[in-house]
């Protein structure tokens, strides 16, 4: 399995040809850095506003076909497209408590790290209560080399021992760890008036061992044969490739603060097909400077008829 942060920010290097310069793009999609959002903020970035107004849209039947760099020949492709299967995250704790006007949860996967969030009101705002599982725990974690120096307090969930953090730099918000099972380890934040140590402690004390599936972002109609469907983020998914096969020819979708002007240069203010580097790339405009890149590996692995057929089958959940 390949890290789609990383790949993400591969293929914008590979597109830099036609993408703004600067490393603003992905993080408006991710919002912050993805260490800094395993321990203290993990944010919605703005992207939810922007998933909102659209329902199981299918993106390229309403914006029309656009502009290609793409050439009318094509090859056979050593990938088989086939009719996708439903797919979603699983965050394996049920919380058996929780504080009231919660809206419903998402569940987001980073690498071996999973996490619920809640939210108060739609839109591109921080979570009020977030739950992370990880092998680990991430309060240890470091950030540009130096340890996050949370104010500790010990306390005991479950007859574990537990701590409360004071998170530094931070109005109203703390978070609890502790290791509720061997190799698992929970780590809480909670903000936005929700952020007392009785709200952590009985969140906590409740979670259960029922898992929950999370909604991905996107919707496919057609996926690579034999790939698996995963979710990163609010606002990302990918194919991943079978083990053993190739990591680069992962399929990637996600979402984008591009710079409309320069989206109107590179040739059309809805859609921009090209074949950079052996990967395709398709540019969707959404809404605003909103866009969704979908990457997909050239021929041989993939012709340009079947990723255009990928394309047309990719839809947004709101």
């Amino acid at each position: 399995m390949i890290d789609i942060d990383r790949e993400v920010r591969d293929s914008l290097t590979r597109q830099s040809a036609y993408a703004p310069d600067g490393a603003g793009l992905l993080s408006g999609v991710h919002g912050r850095s993805r260490r800094y959002a395993k321990r203290r903020r993990i944010v919605l970035g703005g992207v939810a506003a922007a998933v909102a107004v659209l329902v199981a849209v299918p993106l390229l039947g309403q914006f029309g076909r656009g502009t290609s760099a793409l050439q009318p020949a094509d090859g056979r492709s050593e990938i088989e497209l086939v009719p996708a299967a439903p797919s979603a995250d699983r965050f394996p704790l049920t919380p058996g408590w929780l504080p009231d006007g919660l809206l419903p949860p998402q569940v987001i996967r980073q690498s071996d790290e999973v996490t619920l969030q809640y939210p108060v009101e739609p839109g591109p705002i921080q979570p009020a209560l977030v739950i992370n599982v990880t092998p680990s725990d991430i309060s240890k974690y470091e950030m540009n080399g130096e340890q996050v120096k949370y104010g500790r307090r010990p306390t005991y969930i479950g007859g574990k021992p537990a701590e409360l953090l004071a998170v530094p730099d931070a109005v109203e918000e703390a978070a609890l760890t502790f290791q509720r099972a061997p190799g698992q380890w929970v780590f809480i934040i909670a903000r936005q008036g929700l952020g007392t140590d009785a709200v952590l402690r009985r969140v906590a004390a409740n979670l259960r061992d029922a898992p929950i599936a999370g909604t991905m972002p996107f919707g496919f109609k057609l996926g690579p044969k034999g790939f698996t469907l995963e979710q990163s983020s609010e606002a990302t998914a990918s194919f991943q490739p079978p083990k053993g096969a190739r990591p680069e020819d992962a399929f990637l979708v996600w979402l984008e603060w591009f710079d409309l002007d320069l989206f109107k240069q590179i040739g059309g203010e809805r859609r921009h097909v090209a074949k950079q580097d052996g990967r395709y790339t398709a540019d969707i405009r959404i809404e605003g400077s909103w866009v969704l890149r979908i990457s997909a590996p050239a021929e041989p692995a993939l012709g340009r008829s079947d990723f255009l057929r990928f394309v047309d089958g990719v839809t947004m959940r709101g």
